[in-house]
């Protein structure tokens, strides 16, 4: 996660999210398959929706613990 850009994997699935300004879809989570898909060129996100928010919750989970980290606070 930098300057407004995420990406997260598990296994061959991957999210990313830009939410950068003049993006298509800013902020949209999208999701990959890699082993099919290497070059990114195909959206699963509405196809696969559950991958998507257990991906989404992965993330979530492991920024939460982060910024925690950062702050000093899960020590």
């Amino acid at each position: 996660h930098i300057q407004g850009k995420a990406a997260w994997h598990d296994g061959s699935m991957k999210i990313v999210r830009d939410s950068r300004k003049g993006r298509k879809q800013v902020g949209a989570w999208e999701l990959y398959d890699l082993a099919s898909d290497p070059v990114e060129s195909l959206n699963l996100a509405e196809k696969k929706p559950v991958k998507l928010a257990e991906m989404v919750q992965a993330w979530m989970t492991w920024k939460a613990s982060v910024e925690a980290s950062d702050g000093g606070a899960d020590y």
